[in-house]
């Protein structure tokens, strides 16, 4: 049986001082502005359950970023973000940022509310300033954090939360 393959896009192309690139996240439809002056995208191919998008250190997006796999930020991210499998907020990362996804992994610095329905992960030297709701969640020795946990599944809570 053949493996299902799609093309994924790693965010890294060279762009001049003020210049404007746009890429769609792995397989979605929304397009995501992207600034900066090392900004790149490379098309790889990968498996269905390889698909990852990648947002490298030198990459500023600003707006909604939508991820239907799964990604790793290493860049400036600002507004909101979504991923419907796992995602990797690296420690180069500095996401101000409504987060939502399945599975979330902290190792860098993080500015708003993280939502997961499965398990969310903080790594030491993470430093996470908001609030936190999934079912589980995992802080290691390290961690800076400043902000409510909420892991019960009551979805009235949950709302309430993210509208503050």
């Amino acid at each position: 049986m053949a493996e299902n393959t799609q093309k994924s896009w790693l965010v890294g192309r060279r762009a001049e001082s003020g210049d404007t690139a746009k890429a769609v996240a792995s397989t979605g439809e929304k397009a995501t502005q992207i600034q900066g002056s090392q900004a790149s995208l490379l098309s790889v191919e990968r498996t269905q359950s390889e698909r990852e998008t990648v947002l490298g250190s030198g990459c500023r997006v600003i707006g909604q970023f939508v991820l239907e796999d799964g990604g790793r930020l290493e860049g400036y991210v600002e507004g909101e973000v979504s991923a419907g499998a796992q995602l990797i907020i690296g420690e180069c990362a500095d996401v101000r940022a409504k987060i939502q996804g399945e599975h979330v992994k902290v190792f860098g610095k993080v500015q708003g509310d993280i939502s997961c329905s499965v398990i969310l992960e903080l790594f030491a030297g993470a430093r996470v300033e908001g609030n936190l709701i999934s079912p589980r969640i995992v802080m290691h020795d390290g961690v800076v954090f400043d902000g409510h946990c909420y892991m019960n599944s009551d979805a009235a809570k949950v709302q309430e939360v993210r509208d503050k």
